[in-house]
């Protein structure tokens, strides 16, 4: 979709022709496979069984495998770590996003984070000055980061902040470590 492509240039434009990529919660595929037309490999992960299957039947590209598993299991078994680490939409959904960063750095070099911009959201800063709940952009999400409390999460985890983007209401991070 060209509407896509053009809102994730910025991570398209990272991604090398000798990259192994991780998609972590990659649903039905549409990033794994835009990724996969530059990359060496991308393996895309999800909890959703038959997301993957639409995934595997939309995107058959060779170098891009749909895996059912945890990702943490995926990466024990690679016998190296992989250049990239995708983490769309998945932070904010998740217990101890922090956690997960600090894993993950044992396992990539590289890391990517899109997620809600929360302060792209005028009504929420009134909900937050009145005190109210804010209003997530999902039912199903634990967090929601404004800009400052999500580079605080990734730099307490021991990743640093390479290049920032916030465009359509959504953050998008290029992360590193070492």
């Amino acid at each position: 979709a060209p509407l896509r492509r053009k809102n994730l240039a910025s991570l398209l434009g990272r991604v090398k022709p000798g990259d192994r990529v991780l998609d972590l919660g990659c649903k039905y595929g549409e990033i794994s496979a835009l990724v996969a037309e530059k990359a060496e490999r991308v393996i895309a992960v999800d909890h959703d069984a038959s997301a993957l299957e639409k995934a595997r039947a939309t995107y058959p590209a060779k170098n891009l495998e749909f895996i059912h598993a945890d990702a943490f299991e995926v990466l024990e078994r690679e016998k190296a770590p992989v250049d990239l680490v995708i983490l769309s939409h998945i932070l904010e959904h998740l217990e101890k996003p922090e956690e997960m960063l600090v894993r993950l750095k044992a396992h990539a070099t590289h890391c990517y984070i899109e997620l809600p911009d929360l302060d792209a959201s005028y009504l929420n800063h009134y909900r937050h000055l009145a005190g109210a709940k804010l209003q997530y952009t999902d039912n199903d999400h634990i967090w929601e980061f404004d800009r400052d409390a999500l580079r605080e999460v990734v730099e307490q985890a021991g990743w640093r902040i390479i290049d920032s983007e916030y465009r359509y209401a959504v953050q998008k991070h290029w992360c590193g470590h070492g």
